[in-house]
C-alpha cells in the first residue's frame, strides 16, 4: 500500500513520500523514531510560520479506525488566503462516547486551541454528515454563531457514487 495524498487539497503525505521515498505503509509505520519525529517537527514549523501570515482558517475533521481498531479523529486546518492544508492534530477517541454533545465539546476544544495557542481565527467548520457530527455542528453554531458550519461536499459525493454499484 503506497503512502499517498488523501485528496487534492491535502498533499501532506505526498510531500512525505517525495522527501523519504515511496515507502509502503508497513515501512512507514515501522519508522517511528527519528524519521517521523523529524517530519513532525518540520510540519509544526511550517504550520506555525504559515499561520503567522494567514491566520483565518477552516477547521475540518473526520473519523476512522486505524489498524488497531482505535477510533481516531483527524483535525485539518485549511488556511484561507494560501489554501494550504495541514493535519495538525489526531486524537484517539476510542473511549469517548460518539454523541453530538461529545463531538461538540471536541470541536470547541479544537477551536479554542487554534485561537489561543496559534492565534488563529476559525471562520468555518466542516465535517461529514454523520448524525453526531450534524448535531455537534448545530450545538456549536448556537454557541459560536460567527463561524460557518458545513457538511463536507466530498463526503456527499462519495456516498452518492458509492451507492451506484448497487444499481442495475
Amino acid at each position: 500500500m503506497q503512502v499517498s495524498s488523501c485528496c487534492a487539497v491535502c498533499p501532506r503525505s505526498t510531500q512525505f513520500s517525495a522527501r523519504h521515498g515511496n515507502a509502503d505503509l508497513d515501512r512507514a509505520l515501522l519508522a517511528t523514531g527519528t524519521l517521523l519525529d523529524a517530519e513532525h517537527d518540520l510540519q509544526q514549523t511550517e504550520f506555525r510560520e504559515s499561520l503567522s501570515s494567514d491566520p483565518d482558517v477552516t477547521l475540518s475533521f473526520d473519523g476512522w479506525k486505524n489498524i488497531s481498531r482505535n477510533h481516531l479523529l483527524a483535525w485539518t486546518v485549511l488556511l484561507a488566503k494560501s489554501r494550504q492544508a495541514f493535519t495538525y492534530n489526531v486524537q484517539d477517541v476510542s473511549s469517548d462516547r460518539k454523541t453530538g454533545e461529545a463531538v461538540a465539546a471536541l470541536i470547541r476544544q479544537q477551536i479554542q486551541l487554534l485561537e489561543q495557542k496559534y492565534n488563529s481565527n476559525v471562520i468555518a467548520v466542516v465535517s461529514d454528515a454523520a448524525g453526531e457530527a450534524a448535531k455537534a455542528r448545530k450545538i456549536v453554531q448556537q454557541l459560536l454563531p460567527h463561524i460557518i458550519y458545513l457538511s463536507c461536499f466530498s463526503h456527499q459525493i462519495n456516498l452518492m457514487v458509492g451507492g451506484t454499484d448497487a444499481m442495475p
